[in-house]
C-alpha cells in the first residue's frame, strides 16, 4: 500500500477507537448509572444520521491531504529536536485552529460552510470530524503545511492525530469528566474541558479554541459563564452521587437556555456572551 492509504487505516483505526467506541458506550446506548453525568446543555436534533454524510466527505478530504503529504519530505530530528517537536505542533495547531475557528463564525462566506457543524447544539463525539468538505480542507491541510515549514518526522504527525482525536472526541462528549479540583491550580485549569466546547455549541459566539483556553482568555471570547457552568456541572454529577439525605451547598445559578438566533454581523449573537 502507499503512504497515503495506510496513513488513511492509520486514522480509520484511531477515530474507530477514540470516537466511535465512546459514542456508542456514552450517548448511544448511554448506561443508566451515567444519567446524573449528562450535561444536558444543548438540545439533538433529528438524531444522529445527519453527521453520517458530513463525516464520509471528511474523510474523502483527508485522503486527498495524505496524497499531498506523501510528496513532503519528513525530515530526521536530533534527540531534542524530536522531544521538542510534540509540545511545538500541539502549540502550533492550537493557534492554527483558534483562527481559523474564529473566522469562520465571523465571516459570512465562511460560516456558510462551518454552519454544517452545529446544526445540534448537544454535540457527541460523531461531530468531531462532521464537516462541510471545504471546512474539513481547512483542518486537514494544517498537516500538510506544517511539515513543509518545520522540520517533523513522520512519527510526530501520527502523534498529533492521536491527540487531536482524543481532545476533539472528550470535547464534544455531554459528560463531564474533568475532576473539579483540578480546576483549582492556575496551570491545570488552561486545559479546556467539555464543558467549553459543550457550551461553544451552545452559545456558538464564544469559546472557540481546542486544546488550550488562553486564547480564548487573551481575545476575550471565552463565554462570561463558562467556569460557573462548570462548577454548577460538576456539583450536579456529585449531587447524583449522594444519598438524598445529604444536601449540597448552593452553586450561583447558571441559566443556559436553547438559543436559536440568526446570522448578523459576521457573527451569531445571544445574549448571554461577552462582547467580542
Amino acid at each position: 500500500m502507499n503512504f497515503a492509504t495506510t496513513q488513511f487505516i492509520y486514522v480509520l483505526a484511531l477515530y474507530g477507537v477514540i470516537v466511535l467506541i465512546p459514542f456508542l458506550v456514552l450517548c448511544y446506548a448511554p448506561l443508566k448509572s451515567m444519567s446524573g453525568w449528562k450535561m444536558n446543555l444543548g438540545v439533538r436534533v433529528k438524531g444522529h444520521s445527519k453527521e453520517i454524510l458530513p463525516t464520509l466527505s471528511s474523510f474523502a478530504v483527508l485522503y486527498g491531504c495524505l496524497c499531498l503529504l506523501s510528496e513532503v519530505p519528513f525530515s530526521k530530528l536530533t534527540n531534542w529536536q524530536y522531544i521538542l517537536s510534540f509540545p511545538l505542533i500541539v502549540l502550533a495547531h492550537d493557534a492554527y485552529f483558534y483562527w481559523t475557528h474564529y473566522l469562520m463564525h465571523k465571516s459570512k462566506f465562511l460560516y456558510r460552510f462551518h454552519k454544517q457543524h452545529h446544526t445540534s447544539s448537544d454535540a457527541t463525539p460523531v461531530d468531531v470530524l462532521a464537516f462541510h468538505p471545504v471546512e474539513a480542507f481547512v483542518h486537514f491541510i494544517f498537516f500538510v503545511i506544517y511539515p513543509m515549514i518545520i522540520p517533523t518526522e513522520l512519527s510526530v504527525m501520527q502523534f498529533m492525530f492521536v491527540w487531536m482525536l482524543v481532545c476533539n472526541s472528550a470535547g464534544h462528549l455531554p459528560y463531564e469528566f474533568y475532576p473539579k479540583f483540578l480546576y483549582d491550580f492556575p496551570v491545570i485549569r488552561q486545559f479546556n474541558a467539555a464543558t467549553h466546547h459543550q457550551m461553544h455549541h451552545k452559545y456558538y459566539t464564544s469559546n472557540f479554541s481546542i486544546y488550550y483556553n488562553w486564547w480564548d482568555r487573551w481575545m476575550g471570547t471565552n463565554h462570561k459563564d463558562y467556569f460557573e457552568t462548570f462548577r454548577k456541572v460538576k456539583a450536579s454529577q456529585l449531587t447524583s452521587e449522594l444519598p438524598p439525605s445529604f444536601t449540597l451547598p448552593s452553586v450561583k445559578e447558571v441559566t443556559i437556555d436553547v438559543v436559536q438566533v440568526p446570522f448578523s454581523r459576521g457573527a451569531h449573537e445571544t445574549t448571554n456572551t461577552q462582547s467580542l
